[in-house]
C-alpha cells in the first residue's frame, strides 16, 4: 500500500494478440510491481490492444494524458 505522500501514477500497456499469453509476466505487471517498488500509488491502468503493432489512434493513451490534465 503506498504512502497517503506517495506520487499517484496511470500504468499505460500496449499489446498485440500474440502478447495475450498466460506463460509469464505481462507488461501490466511489471508496470505494477515498479509501483510498488517505487512506493507509487497506481491509481489506473491504461490499456491499448493494438492488433496490428502499429496503430497510430490510442483511444487509451489519450485517455491517460486527459487524465493527468485534469
Amino acid at each position: 500500500m503506498a504512502s497517503r505522500n506517495a506520487k499517484r501514477v496511470g500504468v499505460y500497456t500496449r499489446t498485440s494478440p500474440v502478447s495475450w499469453r498466460d506463460d509469464g509476466p505481462t507488461q501490466e505487471d511489471e508496470c505494477l510491481n515498479e509501483c510498488e517498488r517505487q512506493g507509487w500509488e497506481s491509481v489506473e491502468t491504461y490499456l491499448d490492444l493494438d492488433e496490428d503493432g502499429g496503430e497510430e489512434h490510442r483511444p487509451e493513451l489519450e485517455r491517460l494524458l486527459a487524465d493527468a490534465e485534469s
